[in-house]
């Protein structure tokens, strides 16, 4: 039997870092986790017990000092641009990077990125939703009928943990790259993309800091609507609804879980027919649904030859600048 070299990973971040992307990692046996950076060094001997991982305060020296095949970044969007860009990682032979939405804290950084990563073989950015079963459902049937959609109807309405728990972060922030439009409604800019491929944006309303519509076109004329609320004090809704000829596609979830309790439901011609979102498949000391949407990609990243989502998700970056750039103060 041929003997399977172990690849080294590198994690930045203990929150995500851990809780999802490390316990993701712990399911492929081919990979070995060498190494995490964060800063609260208590934190992360107090949450990893492999006493074979070595932790860093500074990514630098850890990029330096170990040698990664591997990088995860779950950090702030502002020190991942400075991670990406860095003299340090050009130093370093890393093969595969697995790293957070948005790319960067704003477009020119996103486009610097793009520039230096775009031939990479195995670079993804990590658009959660993409990787659930619904939604590679859901897309699988808007391009069997997309000749006959005419417009789409996209609500999404939660409360954020920040609004709802009124904790200072960063995630608030548009300058480090959170704020409403990077942090939340970017994965919704992205989904569409993934969806029906480019789309227009006409027309958008801040209704107030955490809330907007807006309106967008493609395939020329054919219409998208979309309603997003980040501070909605009743039942969260997420509901994307497809309309056509003799023809209604919905994906809906209205459950406090942002990742998991989706249906479709679809009416053709008079026939419905409806499909369930697999069930939690978690495993032993993991918690957290996200696991194993990540899990999927992580899987990929290491399996396919090549893998790299960067122009979609510079194009989410872009219609999320240009709705926070034109927004009338």
């Amino acid at each position: 039997m041929k003997y399977m070299k172990k690849i080294n990973a590198a994690i930045v971040g203990s929150g995500y870092g851990f809780y999802v992307i490390y316990k993701a990692l712990k399911r492929l046996k081919n990979i070995k986790v060498i190494a995490v950076c964060a800063r609260d060094q208590k934190k992360l001997n107090n949450i990893f017990k492999d006493k074979n991982i070595l932790f860093f305060r500074s990514w630098k020296k850890m990029l330096l000092e170990k040698d990664i095949d591997f990088l995860a970044i779950a950090t702030i969007p502002d020190i991942q641009t400075k991670l990406l860009l860095s003299k340090e990682i050009k130093k370093n032979k890393i093969k595969y990077f697995f790293v957070e939405k948005p790319l960067a804290e704003n477009l020119k950084n996103a486009k610097k990125i793009f520039n230096l990563y775009k031939y990479k073989k195995k670079f993804l950015v990590d658009f959660t939703f993409l990787e659930t079963d619904v939604f590679i459902k859901f897309q699988e049937l808007i391009r069997k009928n997309i000749e006959n959609i005419n417009f789409i109807n996209v609500t999404w309405k939660f409360r954020s943990h920040y609004n709802k728990y009124k904790y200072k972060t960063w995630k608030k922030n548009a300058k480090y790259g959170g704020g409403i439009i990077k942090f939340y409604l970017i994965h919704l800019l992205d989904y569409l993309n993934f969806f029906i491929g480019n789309f227009r944006i006409i027309k958008f309303r801040y209704n107030n800091k955490d809330s907007i519509n807006f309106e967008a076109n493609f395939n020329k004329s054919k219409k998208i609507a979309v309603n997003f609320d980040s501070n909605f004090s009743r039942q969260p809704i997420h509901k994307i609804q497809i309309i056509g000829k003799n023809l209604e596609l919905l994906l809906e979830n209205n459950s406090n879980q942002y990742f998991q309790n989706f249906k479709i439901r679809v009416k053709k011609k008079g026939k419905i027919t409806s499909y369930v979102q697999k069930k939690n498949r978690l495993i032993k000391d993991e918690d957290d649904y996200r696991i194993f949407p990540v899990f999927n990609y992580l899987k990929k990243l290491i399996k396919n030859e090549r893998i790299n989502n960067l122009k979609q998700s510079l194009k989410a970056s872009e219609k999320a600048e240009f709705l926070i750039k034109n927004r009338v103060h």
